[in-house]
This record gives structure tokens, C-alpha cells and sequence, in this order.
């Protein structure tokens, strides 16, 4: 699917099955993506900002300048994807998968992150206070 730039602010994609999409630069503001499939997806510079993403699988996925502020990741599968320089400002990661994950230059301050992994994960000079 090609989703490219398209605007999904507060749409409703509960388990749907977005792998191997162009999401790049998507408006996915305050949408509602619980349970869904990003497996392998281009989401470099998307925006979730405060987006229900609860068990949403981006397993390899390119979130490369993801803007997920305020989002609610719990439960959320990061394993093999690429984040680097993205915003999980303020995100709930409680129980969230970053397993050898790429978080170079990554923002992580204000995070609740009980039980997430980040495992074998790059983490060069990512900002994690949680203050």
C-alpha cells in the first residue's frame, strides 16, 4: 500500500495489516492503530503523535524520524527496526520490544518503560531522563 504523505489523523485502523506499506511522512495523529501490522513498512518521518499504537508490530519497520510523542506503544514490537533520531517524547513503552533495534540519536525523555526490552539494541547518544 502506498501511503505516502496521506493524512489519517484520528482514523480507525484496529488490526489492520499495513506490512511492506510507503507510509513515509503519513499524519497519523490521535489515530487508533492498536493491534496492527507495520511489519517491514517505510513510517520514516510519520507522525504519531499521541496515536493508540498498543501491540502494533514494527518489526523492522524504518521509523527513521518517527514522531510517536505522546503515544501509547504498550506492548509495542520494535524488534530489527530503525529508529534513529525519532520522538518517543512522553510515550508509554510499558512492555515494548527494541531487541537489536537501531536507537542512534533517539529520544526517549519522559518515557515510562517498565518491563520494555532494549536488548542488543544500538543506543548511541539517544536521550533517555526520565525526570
Amino acid at each position: 500500500a502506498n501511503c505516502e504523505d496521506a493524512d489519517f489523523r484520528y482514523a480507525d485502523f484496529i488490526c489492520t495489516n499495513l506490512e511492506d506499506a510507503n507510509c513515509e511522512n503519513a499524519n497519523c495523529e490521535n489515530a487508533n492503530f492498536q493491534g496492527a501490522n507495520f511489519k517491514n513498512a517505510d513510517c520514516e518521518g510519520a507522525n504519531f503523535r499521541y496515536a493508540n499504537c498498543k501491540n502494533v508490530n514494527f518489526y523492522g519497520a524504518d521509523c527513521e524520524g518517527a514522531n510517536f510523542t505522546g503515544a501509547d506503544l504498550e506492548g509495542t514490537n520494535f524488534r530489527d527496526s530503525n529508529c534513529e533520531e525519532a520522538n518517543f517524547y512522553n510515550s508509554n513503552l510499558n512492555g515494548a520490544n527494541f531487541r537489536d533495534a537501531n536507537l542512534e540519536k533517539t529520544n526517549f525523555y519522559r518515557d515510562k518503560c517498565e518491563n520494555a526490552s532494549f536488548a542488543y539494541a544500538n543506543c548511541k547518544n539517544e536521550n533517555n531522563k526520565n525526570d
